[in-house]
Order: C-alpha cells, then sequence, then structure tokens
C-alpha cells in the first residue's frame, strides 16, 4: 500500500512539474472585432508562396499585415533535459494568435499556408524531450497553416526574426491541425491546452492545468496501471481558436 502511495505521488509530482499554467498576455495594441469571414477568403496572414520559396521580405509583409497579436498565453515548457519537472528544465514560452486566427479553418488557410501563431522561446535553454516542440531560447516563430489534399490542414513551426534577410526555411516540427469539434469562435485566442483542457470548453486536464495535475493520487494511481507512464509526462499541445470553436496542433 505504502509502495502505491510512493508511485502516484512521484507521478503526480512529475505531472505537475512537466505542464506549466496558462498565464495570459497582457493586451497590445486595439484587438478590434473580429472580421467577417465567409470561410472561403484568406486571412489576414496568407503567403504569397510557400514556406521554402517565399521570400523574407514577403513573409515579413504577412506578418506586418496581421492587425494584432491579442489573446495570447504563456506556459513553462519542458526543455530538452533529460528529466523534465525540476526547476531548471523549464522555460516559459509565449504563444499568440493573428487577430483573425478564429476564422481559420481547412480551406482559407489557403496551399500556401497562412501565419496563425506567433511562438517565443522566452528562457535560456531551448525546449524539445517533453516540451513537444523545439524552440531555441530567445527566438520567434511563426505557426503556418496550410490545405492539405485530404481535406484537412496541416501545420509547422517556421524560425524567422523580423531583420532576417535569407528566406525562412522550413521548420523541425510539423503535424495535423486538429479540429475539436466545439462551438465557433467570437474572438482570437491561443494557449497550451488539449480540446478537453481549454478553459472555454469545461474542465482542464491533466495536460492543461496545474490544479487538474494535483488530482487525487488514488485517482493518478489507478490510471498508471491502464495507461503508459508518457502520457503523463507528455505536454499539451499548442491551442488556437478556429472557425471549429478551436484547432490543436498535434505532433506528427
Amino acid at each position: 500500500m505504502r509502495r502505491h502511495v510512493a508511485v502516484t505521488a512521484v507521478v503526480a509530482l512529475l505531472v505537475v512539474a512537466c505542464n506549466g499554467e496558462n498565464r495570459p498576455i497582457s493586451p497590445t495594441g486595439n484587438p478590434g472585432v473580429l472580421p467577417p469571414n465567409d470561410g472561403k477568403q484568406p486571412l489576414q496572414g496568407a503567403l504569397s508562396d510557400p514556406v521554402g520559396a517565399i521570400t523574407a521580405d514577403n513573409f515579413r509583409g504577412a506578418i506586418h499585415n496581421i492587425a494584432s497579436w491579442n489573446g495570447g498565453n504563456i506556459a513553462d515548457r519542458c526543455t530538452d533535459a533529460p528529466v523534465c519537472g525540476l526547476g531548471f528544465s523549464k522555460v516559459p514560452v509565449s504563444i499568440e494568435p493573428a487577430f483573425d486566427a478564429a476564422n481559420a479553418n481547412f480551406v482559407n488557410v489557403g496551399t500556401n499556408g497562412t501565419i496563425l501563431l506567433r511562438l517565443k522561446n522566452l528562457g535560456s535553454r531551448k525546449t524539445g524531450s517533453f516540451g513537444m516542440y523545439h524552440l531555441e531560447p530567445g527566438k520567434t516563430y511563426y505557426v503556418v497553416v496550410s490545405s492539405s489534399t485530404e481535406g484537412k490542414a496541416n501545420w509547422e513551426i517556421v524560425p524567422f526574426e523580423e531583420t532576417q534577410t535569407e528566406k525562412p526555411s522550413r521548420g523541425r516540427d510539423t503535424g495535423s491541425f486538429n479540429d475539436c469539434h466545439h462551438d465557433p469562435a467570437k474572438k482570437s485566442e491561443a494557449a497550451f491546452y488539449t480540446c478537453r483542457g481549454s478553459e472555454e470548453h469545461g474542465a482542464d486536464t491533466l495536460a492543461g492545468s496545474k490544479k487538474a495535475a494535483m488530482a487525487d493520487f488514488w485517482m493518478i494511481g489507478a490510471i498508471v496501471h491502464l495507461a503508459e507512464f508518457q502520457f503523463f509526462l507528455d505536454q499539451a499541445p499548442g491551442w488556437v481558436s478556429c472557425a471549429f470553436g478551436c484547432c490543436t496542433l498535434e505532433m506528427s
């Protein structure tokens, strides 16, 4: 019995340590009202050419065309340290939505892609391991979402700095843009959540909240015997408002 309590306590502590709580970023600029979109019109961050072919100037132009980045959050993400959860192995990462990200669907992001999110590693060590996305310290990244031939959409994280002169290169991390099947969003928001864990749509989950991570040790212990241990250490994916309520950035 004592051994069971000890094991579940360790698991719970790792969950708390590895999954950071989302903290809102203070609004900058005038968020305005979400512009209407019939689901077919290009969004503000639409690219003239796909990543790999677009020039630095044109990519920068798409960034500047985005009216604001209000609605973002900061969360602590795991670094590439071997063990996630120790104090030195977490860094703050910001995630911010493009002004009209809430209008994004699998069609209007286009085959060239659309910039929907901005990510910044605000720490001094790169993320990785259970942190899911690989972000260098002090660097800025943009999430480009594009239509796929299967009628869905995919995303990629593209590193790009404002003063950059070389064309943006394809990022290391890619995956599928998954519909959460929620009510249509009324404003653009972004955080690190699972679909079930979003604040706007019900109770927080282990992947999205410090409170949930402190769930009853006995419950966690029971689940440990039924699921892979890795589940508890995985951090929540990027989450953003979209035409389907919200969408998540699942890794390939």
